[in-house]
């Protein structure tokens, strides 16, 4: 059973992260953005799922298919990206 100052830290700690996504938005992170912002919001997402969804307290099985559903997700991002990366740009034949 989780305490009730456990939920109160994992609060403060996702209004924290909150207050750093908002801060780094005026900062030219340029190329960086997103990847900083995506990398926060991991980390948002992995206490949700940790402290307020209860995963600490389940079994292996239930941790397996969230890490599965996360590669899955993970594997769909990259091919999406690797399609755009190598299309080339195909001119329209105009008659």
């Amino acid at each position: 059973m989780t305490s009730p100052a456990t939920y109160l830290l994992t609060l403060l700690a996702l209004v924290a992260l909150s207050c750093l996504t908002f801060g780094l938005s005026f900062l030219p992170l340029g190329a960086w953005a997103v990847a900083v912002a995506m990398a926060i919001a991991a980390g948002k997402a992995t206490l949700i799922a940790t402290f307020f969804m209860h995963l600490r307290e389940h079994g292996t099985s239930d941790r397996a298919a969230v890490v599965l559903g996360v590669v899955f997700a993970l594997l769909l991002i990259g091919f999406v990206a690797l399609d755009v990366a190598t299309r080339t740009r195909l001119t329209p034949i105009l008659f």
